[in-house]
C-alpha cells in the first residue's frame, strides 16, 4: 500500500513539472506579448479600390455590380461610376468574383501593386429579341415542291454588334448553321435552310416535331444558349391558278383567278407578279381568305408571270409556280 502510494506522488511531481515547462513554451499568437512573433507595431490596414468597366471600348463603368473579395470575406456593390473602396489587412493578390445583371460571371485573381487600385473588365451578355420561325413551302411546274425554313433574329449587345456571332442549331440531325449578319442593320441575323439539303429531306409532318435553339458567342468565346424554336406547320397544299393561264394575251382588266385551298385556320392571299425584262415586283397583299379572284386594271403592257402565295397568321408560306401571260 506505501509503495503504491509513492508511485501516486512521483507521478504527480512529474505531471506539474511537464505542465510548467509546456507554458514557457514558445508561443506563435502574433497578439500574445509571450510569443515569439509578438509585434508591438501591428500592419497599416491598406485602402484598395476597384474598378469594373465594360470589356470594349468606350470602357464605360458598371454600377450595381456585386463584387465578392474571396480572400478578404467581404461582399461589395460598385456605385455609379462602376468604384468600390475597401479597408483590409496586406495581402499578397485580391481574389474577385463578379456577379452584374447581363454580364457573365467572372473569377479574377490579381496580384496587389503599390497604387492598390484596380480595373476588373466585364463581357456584356448578348440579348435575343424579334425572333421568327417559319416555312416556305412552293410548288414548280405543278407537280414538284420544296420546303425551306426560314430563321431571323435581332440580338443586342452592350459591347456592339461586332462582338456576336450567332447559329442555330439542332442537336436531333447535327444541324449547326451560322446566320447571316445583315450589313444595313447588323444587330439583325438571319438564315434559311433547304430541308432536303441540310436537313435530311424530312417529310412536311415530321418538321413541326423538330426542336431548334440559338448560340450566340463573343469573341473572347463566351456564350448563352437561347430558347426552344419549333415550325408549328408546313403549308403543304398544290394551289391551282386558273388564269390568267400560261402564254395567254389579255386586255383591259386582269382577273386573277384560283382554286380556295379552304384551310381551318386564318390565312390571306398575296399575288406576285414579275415583269420581264426586269424582274421588277408588283405585289397585291391582303387578300381575305374567303376570296378566289383579284381584277387589276391598267397594267403596263408587257410580258408578266404571276403566282399565288397562301399566308397564316404565323408567317408559314406556300407558294405556288408561276405562269406567264401578256397585257397588251
Amino acid at each position: 500500500m506505501l509503495k503504491r502510494r509513492r508511485f501516486f506522488i512521483a507521478g504527480l511531481i512529474l505531471a506539474l513539472s511537464l505542465l510548467i515547462v509546456a507554458c514557457d513554451a514558445p508561443r506563435q499568437n502574433p497578439f500574445d506579448p509571450k510569443s515569439s512573433n509578438y509585434t508591438d507595431n501591428p500592419q497599416q490596414l491598406v485602402t484598395s479600390s476597384v474598378y469594373v468597366k465594360h470589356l470594349y471600348p468606350p470602357f464605360e463603368p458598371i454600377a450595381n455590380a456585386n463584387l465578392i473579395i474571396e480572400n478578404l470575406h467581404l461582399f461589395l456593390t460598385t456605385d455609379a461610376q462602376g468604384l468600390v473602396t475597401f479597408e483590409h489587412q496586406p495581402v499578397d493578390s485580391l481574389i474577385i468574383l463578379s456577379d452584374a445583371d447581363g454580364y457573365f460571371n467572372r473569377r479574377f485573381t490579381i496580384k496587389t501593386i503599390p497604387t492598390n487600385q484596380y480595373t476588373i473588365y466585364l463581357n456584356a451578355k448578348p440579348e435575343v429579341k424579334d425572333v421568327h420561325f417559319y416555312s416556305t413551302y412552293t410548288n414548280f411546274e405543278q407537280s414538284n415542291s420544296t420546303t425551306n425554313l426560314s430563321f431571323d433574329v435581332t440580338v443586342l449587345d452592350a459591347d456592339g454588334p461586332l462582338d456576336v456571332t450567332v447559329f442555330l442549331k439542332n442537336d436531333q440531325y447535327n444541324f449547326s448553321k451560322m446566320l447571316s449578319q445583315d450589313p444595313n442593320n447588323k444587330t439583325y441575323f438571319s438564315t434559311d435552310i433547304s430541308v432536303a439539303d441540310e436537313l435530311n429531306n424530312l417529310s412536311t409532318a415530321q418538321l413541326p416535331e423538330l426542336n431548334f435553339y440559338l448560340v450566340v458567342k463573343n469573341l473572347n468565346q463566351d456564350s448563352i444558349s437561347v430558347g426552344t424554336y419549333s415550325i408549328r406547320r408546313v403549308i403543304d397544299k398544290q394551289l391551282q391558278l386558273l388564269s390568267p393561264s400560261a402564254g395567254q394575251a389579255v386586255q383591259d382588266s386582269v382577273v386573277f383567278k384560283w382554286i380556295n385551298p379552304e384551310l381551318s385556320y386564318d390565312y390571306e392571299f398575296t399575288i406576285q407578279l414579275l415583269k420581264y425584262p426586269t424582274f421588277e415586283k408588283i405585289f397585291y397583299r391582303d387578300i381575305g381568305k374567303d376570296q378566289d379572284h383579284l381584277v387589276v386594271k391598267d397594267l403596263a403592257k408587257g410580258q408578266y408571270s404571276w403566282s399565288l402565295q397562301v399566308q397564316d397568321k404565323l408567317g408559314n408560306i406556300c407558294q405556288s409556280y408561276y405562269i406567264y401571260f401578256y397585257y397588251e
